[in-house]
């Protein structure tokens, strides 16, 4: 397997050496004419967290340059390194909040086997870590709200909550709003069953848990980021409006059509979730829901506390996000926080039916398990099938037309890393990487457009209607997956015309 990087994740790392450079002496006017391309917004953490890990290794004090391989090797394990973290503590606070220990491994196995969660937990360095520290925020108010030793919860809770602050702040800084909003919902709802049942005191590990993330998230990022150090709530503000106005504006071919990512239909995000999700982790989200919605209508129930973060990540956030005129593309990406705590909704439905199945019925244990089994099962062999490049993974429904390119798949040229090694292979040394080249330059890609020469290669990876034969070159080989055409390698004209 070759797996190669983003379009975007050499220019990130060479942006953000320039932030890191920047002397916290500086005002804030003069911090942003410094660094590149609006990179005064985005936070630093993961490129030091990789640095760090490479000087542990090696006793290098250099850092990671942009163009450099072993770069984004280090990036990578520490964003796989933060992914299975998050998900590991929600688990857990999966078993503790509704009492299944089948329930928090079914929410561990099926996220961490999920194409799109997985594959971009070795791709995108920005999003990843933005997702692990708001599942990381839920997953200390599940524990906070459930845990039976008050001084236990406050611990557990809050030390999640602010790792997951420090994370997603230190990383995104445009997360400070979503970390806040999750924080308050939380606290509300414990604030108000401690009034209903005259026992606020019991909302004081939620309490704990609230304030530790805010607390963690702004404590990292100061230390991290020099420009924050400068003035925090200026800089915070500024990145919060800054939002809209920097946000790329192009076409996603979403079902077929190419929409626009400033005017969004409706269904643009179901229609990625049930394209991007493996068909029976559907069948467990929208199944798992549904239960829960009947076991809730029919019955009093006494843990609804704990639906409350799950329900705001996986619902609320992104429909306000959305309802708001959120600017989304490549798939989506930028809601990723979803999958963790959908899965995690189906769980609770299992720990529902688990826990009924225990007293009466066998046969439903057994059909959990067996249902369980075969979820985790298909979705670890869509993992298998679409390696290295699982984040690009299409459900045999939404893909059942390969023939047609119906969906932006390889939207960030991850497989242009074994696109250069095959034209090499094939004898050409001059190679070139479109429609963008910056995933091919650290694997040895020119920069700029193929010209025509001796022994001149060009390997396109398929989003827009990027083609080969536009630039007078003639395919020789195409990277698939599930029958799905990823790229084509192509070798050019010796000479022009």
């Amino acid at each position: 397997m070759h797996g190669g990087i983003g379009w975007d994740t050499a220019p990130d790392t060479a942006s953000l050496l320039v932030v890191r450079s920047i002397h916290s002496s500086s005002t804030l006017a003069q911090a942003y004419a410094q660094a590149p391309n609006n990179y005064e917004f985005y936070g630093p953490f993961v490129q030091q967290a990789a640095d760090l890990a490479h000087r542990v290794v090696t006793g290098s004090e250099a850092p990671l340059a942009a163009n450099n391989p072993t770069t984004y090797v280090y990036q990578g394990a520490v964003n796989l390194f933060l992914s299975v973290l998050a998900i590991s503590v929600l688990a857990v606070a999966v078993w503790i909040a509704f009492g299944s220990l089948l329930a928090g491994a079914f929410a561990w196995s099926l996220t961490l086997t999920t194409p799109l969660w997985i594959g971009m937990s070795h791709v995108d360095f920005k999003d990843v870590p933005a997702a692990a520290g708001i599942t990381l925020e839920t997953a200390g108010l599940l524990i906070a709200f459930s845990l039976g030793r008050r001084r236990a919860a406050a611990l557990a809770g809050g030390a999640a909550g602010a790792v997951g602050g420090a994370v997603a702040l230190a990383t995104r800084p445009g997360t400070f709003l979503l970390l806040v909003g999750i924080a308050l919902a939380g606290g509300a709802a414990a604030g108000a069953r401690g009034l209903a049942d005259r026992r606020i005191a019991s909302a004081f590990p939620t309490a704990v848990t609230a304030v530790s993330t805010i607390v963690g998230a702004l404590a990292v990022t100061w230390l991290s980021d020099p420009i924050a150090r400068i003035d925090m709530p200026r800089w915070l503000l500024d990145t919060a409006k800054a939002d809209h106005p920097i946000a790329w504006v192009g076409t996603i071919r979403t079902a077929g059509k190419d929409v626009l990512s400033t005017n969004l239909p409706w269904w643009y995000v179901p229609a990625w979730l049930g394209a991007q999700l493996p068909l029976l982790t559907i069948v467990a989200v929208v199944g798992g829901i549904g239960v829960l919605c009947v076991v809730l209508l029919r019955r009093p129930w006494t843990r609804p506390l704990a639906l409350v973060p799950l329900s705001v990540q996986s619902v609320l956030v992104p429909v306000g996000i959305v309802a708001t005129g959120g600017v989304l593309y490549d798939g989506i990406r930028h809601l990723l926080f979803i999958v963790p705590a959908l899965i995690a909704l189906s769980a609770v439905a299992v720990a529902l039916l688990d826990r009924g199945s225990r007293h009466s019925r066998r046969w439903l244990n057994v059909s959990l398990s067996v249902f369980a089994v075969a979820a985790v099962a298909t979705s670890f062999a869509a993992v298998v099938q679409w390696a290295p490049y699982e984040y690009a993974y299409i459900n045999p429904i939404a893909g059942r037309h390969p023939s047609h390119r119906s969906w932006e798949l390889d939207y960030w040229g991850v497989s242009a890393r074994e696109g250069i090694r095959r034209l090499r292979a094939a004898g050409l040394t001059s190679i070139y990487v479109e429609p963008s080249p910056t995933p091919g330059i650290p694997y040895g890609a020119n920069q700029g457009k193929p010209t025509p020469g001796p022994r001149v290669g060009l390997y396109v990876f398929l989003r827009w209607n990027a083609d080969p034969s536009a630039y007078g070159c003639k395919t020789i080989f195409t990277i698939s997956r599930g029958g799905h055409v990823l790229g084509e390698g192509a070798r050019c004209p010796a000479n022009p015309g």
